[in-house]
């Protein structure tokens, strides 16, 4: 040990530096060594711990024997004394998917006396009762595994009146013997008790166990008090090393714990060759479907595709419906809507339909949807997969277990709209975000218009304002309105009091759409001026109309 001695021989018994007053600092202090009995040096300076030195030559064993010497006069002195537990209970469920351990007592349980478990499961191999390696081993496979582990129970403290040390009877001297309770107390501080005297105290049936002090904390030494509640308390370092009934208990153990690698063997077995089974099956199926998705993408295949597509084109109602809209002619159509992407097959219709409609739901922002400017390719990913009908071909949508194993390409739904929306950049429409790398399935883009035509553009770059389709119906009507009031110019005019009550006059009118803008203002037609605005004082939600602030303030001046 590298620790500082703290202990001297005085009279014949231990005494420890801090029993040491300071007027008996070096030889003054009348202590020997334990070991050589050569005198000692109490140093008791400032600058190191307080301790015990010889005086010429160190015999190398001063701690050892004083250590030992100590703890048994601590024992006599006390009369008291913690055992360590006398049963365990051996049994643990250990539920894998969940990686939950219980302490349960259902089956494989009953009484073993704490022994030593070199003892006792000596000839076995450790990994059976190692918890990690099942967990590492088999923690993907649900079922539970039985696993034996000494779990300490019972503890009890012992009083006595008399405790003798190094008593000899019949050849035999332990440590310290407790008679009141039939029980020897060993003191390992270097070495433990050899087997020849476990035999002897067997033969005189004698209940034993070892104090283990070898790997005492430094901290403990160089505290009196600490050291004695150590020795006395502490369970951890105390051992039963003979019990009578040691070689019953042993060859039931080993019986149990027999029965028990065995089972765990088989079950071990079992679940690798199904883990085995599954994977060769799950293996086929990529197999098969790796070979399908190859023949996807063949060229000539994709051509019969795009041609077969084609010609449904102006039948599908939705294309009907979005042509419409938006005023698109397929056969006209602008080059960013009809931009052939790699694999695009993955969704099984025409180019120019689902082109159009991710243009119209997610690049063409209507006027009146207030949403941000910017887009991922994961939101669009998904949004085709729930809320959309495209037909999608399945084999081809998730293909990150073929990559790159079974597949020489990287394929997915992902990639496709990545590409389109980059075909996109090049026009002027989005702009994909700084810091979108890796995987295209988390690239952002902006968009860099708030407001589109309802009608695309056929040119590169955006060169006017455009409203929604419902905002530019709202101008035709304003300007019909205005046309009608030129012609009728000739007419003579009504006075503007009873323009303005007819204005204010209680009409029933079916409900009628309010016209937005992307701000959110409120357009309508003027019931006086019949001017088309979002200036207004007063607003007629049923048919759109209001009373605009130019010709409320024309009342005002009149």
């Amino acid at each position: 040990m590298n620790i500082k001695n703290p202990f001297g021989l005085r009279d014949n018994k231990i005494i420890h530096i801090n029993d040491i007053p300071s007027n008996e600092r070096g030889l003054r202090a009348n202590c020997t060594c334990p070991s050589c009995h050569k005198p000692l040096l109490a140093v008791l300076g400032n600058k190191q711990v307080h301790h015990f030195r010889h005086y010429k030559e160190d015999c190398g064993a001063a701690l050892e024997s004083a250590l030992h010497l100590f703890a048994k006069q601590v024992i006599k002195k006390h009369k008291k004394l913690m055992l360590p537990p006398k049963s365990i209970n051996i049994n643990e469920i250990i539920n894998n998917p969940l990686k939950k351990s219980a302490i349960t007592s259902e089956s494989y349980s009953s009484n073993f006396f704490c022994f030593k478990e070199e003892q006792i499961l000596n000839n076995f191999k450790e990994e059976f009762f190692e918890i990690k390696k099942l967990y590492k081993t088999y923690s993907d496979n649900q079922i539970s595994i039985e696993t034996p582990k000494l779990v300490i129970d019972n503890k009890k403290a012992i009083y006595f009146n008399r405790a003798d040390l190094e008593k000899s009877f019949n050849n035999f001297i332990p440590d310290v013997f407790i008679q009141k309770f039939n029980l020897a107390v060993e003191i390992k501080v270097t070495h433990e008790v050899d087997d020849i005297k476990i035999k002897k105290l067997g033969k005189k049936n004698v209940l034993a166990i070892e104090v283990d002090l070898s790997d005492t904390p430094e901290e403990v030494y160089s505290d009196k008090i600490k050291l004695k509640n150590y020795i006395l308390n502490n369970t951890d370092i105390k051992t039963w090393i003979y019990y009578p009934g040691l070689k019953e208990i042993r060859t039931a153990y080993k019986k149990r714990i027999n029965n028990f690698i065995k089972d765990q063997e088989n079950l071990i077995q079992k679940l690798e060759e199904k883990k085995k089974r599954e994977f060769e099956k799950e293996l086929k199926n990529r197999k098969l479907k790796a070979k399908v998705i190859k023949k996807y993408l063949k060229e000539n295949v994709q051509e019969t595709q795009r041609t077969k597509w084609a010609k449904q084109l102006k039948n599908n109602q939705k294309w009907i419906e979005l042509s419409k809209e938006l005023n698109l002619d397929a056969d006209d159509m602008p080059k960013y809507l009809n931009r052939k992407i790699k694999n695009e097959n993955i969704i099984k219709c025409d180019r120019r339909l689902w082109q159009t409609l991710i243009f119209r739901i997610f690049i063409f922002k209507s006027l009146n949807r207030k949403s941000s400017s910017k887009l991922q390719v994961k939101h669009i990913v998904n949004y085709i997969k729930k809320k959309t009908t495209l037909p999608l071909n399945k084999n081809m949508v998730y293909t990150k277990d073929l990559y790159p194993q079974l597949l020489d390409e990287k394929v997915g739904l992902d990639l496709v709209i990545a590409d389109f929306l980059l075909n996109l950049e090049e026009y002027g429409f989005v702009k994909k975000q700084l810091g979108s790398n890796g995987t295209p399935y988390y690239w952002w883009f902006e968009r860099l218009k708030d407001d589109l035509d309802y009608n695309p553009t056929k040119v590169k770059t955006i060169k006017k304002q455009y409203y929604d389709s419902n905002f530019s119906k709202a101008k035709k009507i304003s300007k019909n309105n205005a046309k009608s009031k030129k012609e009728n110019k000739s007419k003579p005019e009504k006075p503007f009091e009873v323009l303005r009550k007819e204005a204010f006059a209680e009409k029933k009118k079916p409900e009628t759409k309010l016209w937005r803008d992307s701000k959110g203002n409120r357009w309508g037609n003027c019931r006086i001026c019949n001017k088309f605005t979002k200036d207004w004082i007063y607003f007629y939600g049923e048919d759109n109309t209001c009373l605009c602030y130019e010709c409320n303030d024309k009342k005002q001046l009149d």
